[in-house]
């Protein structure tokens, strides 16, 4: 595996997968590339082919980069004539070059007879992020009821809440060298600490991949299950190429869960539940009724612009000038966009209409929801977005786009409303008409109320993990 290696790709996973096979010291021969552009150029110092000059190197391995197109690839590369089993992708070439290069620190298998450790991906830090703030809850819940829970997280990473202090287990590894060889051996190493274990990862990542290797060492001790919390065919493509290793799937939208399937991983390993946020026995608030005062519009969530499309805010703000409506808008929550959304806003003449709250603490969100009339979303994609959970809630009208799970929690133009991905000039016309037709504000944020108090209590997760837990083992 780690001899006479062609890279299939030059894009980023390309020089990702370039970069580890360097690490890890094994023989790459050169690259291949479908762009005419890149034939015959040079890339790290290694020349760029066309894919046909791989009938001369049958007894090579092939590494596939891509995802959206690796069985487009894969087919060119057995048209050629190579064996399919000297074709590989992306994260299994890192899984076999791991297993064979890192090297295990236990000989053998302890059997299950330890306490099993529960080890949560939480590889993006512990901020605002819907994925660690369930983490974080499902940790602590867990711990409860007896069970060993850790947050793993990058080291220097600290805990937001004294109460999980004791359940961080920082890994040797950094945020900005993702699918490096020192990451994933960090992180096995660390992990393999905590055997027995079920690991509960959230996307392919380093952690993802250093369990997997984990497993191969300690197929007995490791069970892994992925939670999937992006709703894009690209996800569910890379999570079915990590079928042979993962124990059990769970999408958290009907949507996903059917996504996941249609990949052809049998449906009885594949799971859906809903996550739970904090809900009141009944809803009780105000809202904005009265003209002269300005309707109140929510954000909450990372402010980038890849998946959550903070770029098109400045657009929506235009709009709604354009239309006259009378709002104030509250931003909770930072990222790498947050200077350029500044200016933005200053550009757009808002400045005295939008504010930045920063960071918001986890356990003042409730406050932050049942101050706005309406939680907007402007997200391509989303898994089931916690934080449109946490604004319906507490009464907030959802105006946000179609995302994976939106169809599970609002009915549209009942319970809050559905608008097409990108379309911020549609979202201002709901706004505007919402401003104007005040009176609808609280029979949809009760509606919307009504959609998620029914269906996201904490007893109700914790019995379905137990369950899952109990059937692994």
């Amino acid at each position: 595996m780690m001899q006479n290696i062609i890279l299939f790709g030059t894009g980023d996973r390309g020089k990702k997968i370039f970069q580890f096979l360097q690490e890890v010291g094994a023989d790459i021969l050169f690259w291949i590339d479908s762009d005419p552009d890149k034939w015959n150029i040079r890339l790290f110092d290694l020349p760029v082919y066309q894919p046909g000059t791989v009938r001369k190197y049958k007894e090579s391995v092939i590494c596939i980069s891509a995802v959206d197109a690796k069985k487009e690839m894969y087919h060119t590369l057995l048209g050629y004539g190579i064996p399919k089993e000297r074709i590989v992708g992306f994260s299994e070439m890192i899984i076999r070059c791991g297993k064979e290069v890192f090297k295990s620190d236990i000989a053998q298998e302890s059997g299950n007879g330890f306490r099993q450790n529960i080890l949560f991906d939480c590889m993006n830090g512990l901020g605002l992020g819907g994925v660690e703030a369930w983490s974080m809850q499902l940790a602590e819940e867990l711990l409860k009821y007896g069970r060993s829970t850790f947050l793993v997280v990058p080291q220097n990473a600290k805990a937001p809440d004294h109460r999980l202090e004791t359940q961080i287990l920082p890994v040797k590894a950094e945020r900005n060298q993702a699918f490096s060889a020192r990451n994933i051996k960090g992180i096995a190493e660390s992990l393999e600490k905590k055997l027995p274990c079920t690991v509960i990862t959230s996307c392919v990542n380093d952690f993802f991949l250093a369990a997997c290797i984990l497993k191969e060492w300690h197929p007995k001790q490791v069970k892994i299950l992925s939670v999937v919390h992006q709703g894009i065919p690209a996800a569910y493509k890379e999570q079915a190429d990590m079928q042979q290793y993962v124990d059990r799937y769970i999408g958290v939208s009907e949507d996903i869960r059917q996504g996941i399937c249609e990949q052809g991983i049998e449906t009885d390993r594949v799971l859906h539940m809903t996550c739970p946020v904090a809900c009141a026995d009944r809803l009780e608030r105000t809202y904005t009724e009265d003209a002269a005062s300005p309707i109140r519009i929510g954000y909450a969530g990372r402010l980038e612009v890849i998946q959550k499309r903070l770029d098109l805010l400045p657009g929506l703000l235009l709009e709604l000038d354009r239309r006259k409506v009378d709002y104030q808008l509250e931003i909770a929550g930072m990222g790498a966009y947050v200077d350029t959304l500044l200016e933005c806003i200053k550009d757009t003449g808002a400045e005295k209409r939008v504010h930045l709250c920063g960071m918001i603490e986890r356990n003042q969100m409730s406050c932050f929801w049942r101050r706005q009339d309406i939680c907007i979303n402007l997200s391509d994609y989303e898994g089931r977005s916690i934080s449109v959970m946490e604004a319906m809630a507490n009464g907030a009208v959802p105006v946000v786009t179609k995302t994976s799970g939106v169809r599970e929690d609002i009915a549209d133009g009942e319970s809050g409303y559905l608008i097409e991905i990108g379309d911020y000039a549609r979202m201002a016309d709901v706004i505007c008409e919402l401003e104007k037709k005040r009176f609808l504000l609280k029979d949809m944020g009760e509606k919307a109320f009504e959609s998620i108090s029914e269906k996201c209590h904490m007893k109700d997760h914790i019995e379905f993990w137990n369950q899952v837990l109990k059937e692994l083992w």
